[in-house]
């Protein structure tokens, strides 16, 4: 047998071989240009004011670079961009992202919890304390420093304030937020966008 009858043998199956080969490499080809046009249009969808946002994020003091709060483990948050539902600096920082970017931000004190001020700590007598929290039974309460008291503003929203002394006749409480005077450092990825 030679080599050219052996060929005129095989050719058909040759043929067909090849036929398959070329349709799976543009079968290929175009799978691809789909996943990459699609990729495309989702790094065109940008967070703009008024798109509700899904976003993970971790929370580090800038001071020390400790997380001390993230959502990774859990749900994305979600809020409208750029309605003031979570701290001025976080809000701005999301505008303008993409969904899968990540982004790393410091964010000033005066962007996030506001300046820590001094006139909000005071030293109350400790049965005012008690009368104005409307505490249920004042013989059992023993406030330590670091407890937080939860209260209702005279507006209807709820308020913290947290005690740093007290003693048998009064308690140092502080009116500003914990992280008060404080500046963050955020890590932030957004996982989806709805358009408005």
């Amino acid at each position: 047998m030679s080599i050219r009858s052996r060929n005129r043998r095989n050719g058909p199956d040759g043929r067909f071989f090849i036929g398959i080969t070329i349709v799976l490499i543009l079968a290929a080809i175009m799978v691809t240009g789909c996943t990459s046009q699609t990729a495309v249009a989702n790094q065109n969808v940008v967070v703009k004011p008024n798109d509700t946002v899904k976003v993970h994020y971790t929370a580090a003091l800038a001071s020390n670079g400790r997380p001390f709060e993230s959502s990774l483990n859990g749900t994305p948050v979600e809020f409208v961009a750029g309605s003031g539902m979570v701290i001025s600096g976080f809000d701005k920082a999301v505008i303008g992202m993409g969904i899968g970017e990540n982004k790393t931000v410091m964010i000033p004190a005066d962007q996030a919890y506001g300046p820590r001020i001094q006139s909000l700590v005071n030293v109350l007598p400790k049965d005012v304390v008690l009368a104005t929290l409307s505490v249920k039974d004042p013989e059992a309460w023993n406030p330590k420093p670091g407890d937080s008291i939860r209260f209702v503003k005279p507006d209807g929203t709820i308020g913290y304030v947290y005690i740093l002394t007290a003693n048998e006749t009064s308690i140092t409480i502080d009116e500003n937020h914990l992280l008060a005077g404080q500046d963050l450092l955020f890590t932030i990825r957004v996982v989806d966008i709805v358009k408005k």
